[in-house]
């Protein structure tokens, strides 16, 4: 009865699932609002998206959403409306693999971080010959 059960693997602790949350939002912000792009950029861009001409003289018009790979062009209509005018699924792909594997990261590390400090032993280890190291 003494002794304290262990956490199983799937079950988090809060503080951990917190800033797994916000770090999601902000991957899931970055990625869909839209920016307006400078000039030297879109010509650097525009190839990326096949059969795409845009007129450098209506930028103000065009918006591109995705970070850090830029796999959306949208047209702004009016307030509230816009169109796509282009999608690159594969940097689309790269831009949620990206988003996952650094959540989870950041989650695995934290997590660990905690279950280290509360495990009995307060995270030491010994030796063959039964001497305490501490693992820091």
């Amino acid at each position: 009865m003494g002794a304290k059960m262990e956490r199983p693997w799937f079950q988090y602790h809060l503080s951990t699932l917190v800033v797994a949350t916000l770090l999601a939002s902000v991957f899931l912000g970055a990625n869909m609002v839209p920016g307006f792009p400078n000039p030297a950029f879109i010509d650097d861009l525009v190839p990326h998206f096949s059969g795409v001409r845009i007129n450098p003289d209506f930028t103000e018009s065009f918006k591109f959403q995705g970070w850090p790979f830029r796999f959306q062009i949208v047209e702004i209509a009016g307030p509230g409306y816009y169109s796509i005018v282009a999608r690159d699924r594969p940097r689309l792909l790269v831009d949620v693999a990206i988003a996952i594997v650094s959540v989870f990261g950041i989650a695995f590390v934290l997590e660990w971080r905690i279950r280290r400090r509360q495990s009995p032993d307060g995270g030491r280890q010994t030796t063959d010959n039964g001497q305490v190291t501490k693992d820091h």
